[in-house]
């Protein structure tokens, strides 16, 4: 195995200086991901290097007895980097399906998102109503091709619906996690009121598991039950319009809290994205800011150095 030392020499590197060089001569003729591709990085540091906010460092790796030189691009949209988050609760009505979509959508301001909709119901889901999506594409209609069974309804924002008339796709959650993995920055899954092998399976795949309630104790219980069966996970509990008892509150390590909003029901009726700088969304920033924290902090002291 190799040994990594930092380049040390005063001079930069010709390396380094072209690396900039290209990436900046190419956006006058390609976009961002052509560049990327191009260059073997990703769009996000394309787009780092592009507005001067990316660190990027030249180091020199012994492979085979010779010395080569690496080149290492860090900024802090990369900490975002593939985050599977599962967003669940402990009974119906608690706002969980909304939650989802409001932190796929601000997600998706910053990265590549995929939003998975995870409940199967006859005659379709609140989400594709929601959202006023056509019947198909939708994950029923999976041949290989993850892209065409979603719909993208922005440019980096795109949804995995469920098929209206059947559940024949339920068993292959694994494999459209793994496709996602390969395509998507991040991925969101709204996941039924439920503990099947489904949703086992999905919080399996997942980083990050969000939990929502609206604070009652019988619900509480049984996300404490969750909660410690996916000890290594990390777990955020969302109070979406309620509050907690103090002892519940410290018997969770990570808690938000979102405020009712009378504007949302009137969004969600006309079919629409909620707004950034509403009630609702500012507390679903507080859930991914809760989830991107210590990655975004570490990246944030490398660069800054603080």
């Amino acid at each position: 195995m190799g040994v990594c030392r930092a380049f040390q020499g005063r001079v930069p590197h010709p390396l380094f200086m072209d690396i900039v060089t290209k990436v900046r001569e190419l956006s006058k003729y390609l976009n961002d991901e052509a560049i990327a591709d191009a260059l073997k990085l990703t769009p996000e540091a394309v787009r780092s290097i592009l507005e001067g906010k990316a660190e990027v460092k030249l180091k020199q790796v012994e492979r085979q007895d010779q010395v080569v030189p690496l080149i290492q691009v860090s900024s802090v949209e990369t900490s975002y980097r593939q985050k599977i988050i599962s967003v669940g609760r402990a009974k119906g009505g608690v706002g969980c399906t909304v939650v989802a979509l409001g932190l796929a959508y601000l997600l998706s301001k910053k990265v590549r998102t995929l939003l998975i909709d995870l409940n199967f119901s006859e005659g379709g889901s609140d989400l594709s109503y929601y959202l006023n999506l056509p019947e198909y594409p939708h994950m029923g209609s999976f041949l290989g091709d993850l892209e065409q069974c979603v719909i993208n309804l922005e440019p980096n924002f795109s949804v995995l619906q469920t098929p209206k008339h059947t559940n024949s796709k339920r068993q292959e959650i694994g494999k459209f996690i793994n496709l996602a993995r390969q395509d998507y920055d991040a991925v969101v899954m709204d996941l039924p009121n439920l503990q099947d092998g489904l949703v086992q399976e999905a919080m399996q795949h997942s980083t990050t598991l969000v939990l929502v309630t609206s604070g009652l104790e019988p619900e509480l219980v049984r996300l404490a039950a969750i909660a410690g069966r996916y000890q290594r996970k990390e777990v955020i509990v969302a109070v979406n319009r309620g509050s907690l008892p103090g002892e519940a509150a410290e018997a969770f390590k990570k808690v938000v809290y979102i405020e009712h909003d009378d504007s949302l029901l009137k969004t969600l009726q006309n079919c629409d994205l909620p707004g950034e700088k509403t009630t609702f969304m500012h507390g679903v920033a507080s859930i991914r800011d809760a989830i991107y924290n210590n990655d975004r902090k570490s990246i944030l002291q490398k660069i800054l150095g603080f």
